[in-house]
């Protein structure tokens, strides 16, 4: 919810259809926008305003976040349902470490193209509930979609939709773990002072991480949005259509607020990741202990039946004499009772 508001800031810069009340949303952001650039009477605060004011109110900032939850919701556990399964495989199969960073790029990829099949069709609501082009509430904006354009109006932008988070997925991971093993190989003045321990946080290079996969990934980001709002049919249409109204630099439209919605989310995701390691670890150290500490008590349970063993075998071989006597003296003594009967007779 907090970062909502950025999201559909970001979708109305990339949107290029003609919309009335869309257009003037766009013109009070520009004017915003260049009001910062030059330094002028608007403050970031009275942009702000002006564009609250353009939106009819802070909740208009909040167009589609129904849809937004609705389907994130069950998106976020098949990701990371999914993910957990193929970290599960990639650890019997391949003996890979589930902690290891690349364990991690490949499953999420893998949870990002199943996730897809939720949060495609719950982003195209969004956007265009964003957008002013359809009406607030999620049922009748789904069944207007689904009447004109069936189920696959749905699924606009899909395999965009992949190419953009699969990549944004691997720049993150391989940012973030290039930074991680600079920072550890600090040398220990270094790591005294403050800068060094501050920027190695997961809150940090997450957020760097985040802020570099979505500066990478916006053109992709642009057109998919163009893919599901403005009625192009493919990837190609979407690329002439940014270039015919704004140029080359329509595709880093709305990277300002993407960047900062990428940044808080990834810096908690990377902060969450780093927490489950260590839990992770330590649940498997504790185990390790337990397992140790139960093979210590069998192999003193089995040297002490050893020992009881030992300490037996003497007293039985003490025993066979003893008994060999007494045999061997009840069965001399009906012999000599005979002998001595027949001697006397």
């Amino acid at each position: 919810m907090v970062i909502h508001p950025l999201d559909t800031i970001k979708t109305r810069m990339q949107v290029t259809a003609q919309i009335p009340q869309l257009q003037a949303w766009q013109h009070a952001a520009a004017g915003a926008s260049k009001s910062i650039r030059s330094g002028a009477a608007l403050s970031l605060k009275g942009s702000g305003s002006s564009i609250v004011a353009a939106s009819r109110g802070i909740s208009d900032l909040y167009l589609g976040l129904s849809s937004a939850v609705i389907t994130t919701l069950p998106a976020a556990a098949v990701f990371f349902a999914t993910s957990e399964a193929c970290k599960r495989m990639m650890e019997h199969h391949f003996k890979c470490d589930r902690r290891g960073m690349a364990c991690h790029m490949v499953s999420s990829s893998a949870a990002a193209v199943a996730s897809a099949f939720i949060r495609v069709p719950g982003d195209v609501l969004k956007h265009r509930i964003q957008a002013y082009m359809l009406p607030s509430n999620m049922a009748v904006s789904c069944g207007r979609v689904m009447r004109a354009h069936g189920l696959r109006g749905m699924y606009v932008g899909f395999g965009v939709t992949l190419m953009r988070d699969v990549p944004e997925i691997a720049i993150q991971f391989t940012v973030y773990d290039a930074m991680l093993r600079k920072i550890r190989g600090a040398d220990e003045q270094q790591r005294q002072q403050g800068v060094v321990k501050a920027a190695s946080h997961p809150l940090v290079l997450g957020a760097v991480a985040g802020a570099t996969a979505a500066v990478a990934t916006t053109p992709l980001d642009v057109i998919k949005t163009q893919l599901q709002c403005d009625g192009v049919s493919n990837a190609s249409m979407a690329i002439q259509g940014v270039l015919a109204r704004k140029g080359p630099l329509g595709f880093v439209a709305g990277m300002g607020p993407r960047v900062m919605q990428a940044t808080l989310m990834s810096a908690v995701f990377f902060a969450f990741y780093e927490q489950l390691k260590l839990q992770l670890s330590d649940t498997r150290h504790e185990q390790h202990q337990l397992a140790s500490k139960e093979e210590m008590q069998q192999q003193r349970a089995l040297a002490q039946q050893q020992r009881r063993q030992q300490l037996m075998a003497p007293s039985a071989a003490a025993c066979v004499p003893q008994m060999s006597e007494a045999l061997l003296f009840n069965i001399s003594l009906p012999l000599q009772s005979t002998m001595i009967v027949g001697s006397s007779s």
